[in-house]
């Protein structure tokens, strides 16, 4: 586990397959909620080009968070 948190440090193959699956199923979803953007299903869709995708709206109130509390965190 040590090797994880150094700055070029490997990720064991075990621990990598399941991770690199939950990156394709993530954009799987995007992809498929696209879709249902596009080609609306009953009321769900705004029937616009608009490409979904994962959100980092959580990034700045962790920073926030960060840098209220001290963190070691340091951006």
């Amino acid at each position: 586990m040590e090797n994880l948190y150094k700055l070029d440090g490997k990720v064991p193959i075990l621990k990598a397959i399941p991770f690199g699956l939950q990156h394709i199923l993530a954009m799987f979803i995007a992809g498929i909620a696209t879709l249902i953007q596009l080609y609306p299903i009953w009321k769900i869709g705004s029937r616009l080009p608009i490409v979904m995708g994962v959100s980092f709206t959580f990034v700045a109130i962790l920073t926030y968070v960060s840098a209220t509390y001290d963190s070691w965190v340091q951006f």
